[in-house]
């Protein structure tokens, strides 16, 4: 995410929810769904991507054609304790 102008006031409170929440980290649409409603997260979303202050990136896909699943937490494998982070 960068920070851009953008004209729509969803648009700009989607970016300024991003920013605080994600910065420049990936995220996903339904991560912002407690937050605002589903038109303004279309809406929102394909104006900041217009604008370049957010950049999509496809569906990850398996060599055999299965989708890549993305976990929500971090998992640290050790050998002893087992660690999960939010």
């Amino acid at each position: 995410t960068e920070k851009k102008p953008v004209r729509s006031p969803s648009a700009r409170k989607i970016q300024e929810y991003i920013m605080k929440n994600f910065n420049t980290l990936p995220f996903a649409e339904h991560q912002l769904q407690p937050s605002f409603k589903n038109s303004e997260i279309r809406f929102g979303i394909a104006e900041l991507i217009r604008a370049g202050a957010l950049h999509s990136y496809p569906l990850l896909r398996e060599a055999s054609n299965g989708v890549v699943s993305q976990a929500e937490h971090t998992v640290l494998v050790k050998d002893e304790p087992i660690i999960t982070t939010n």
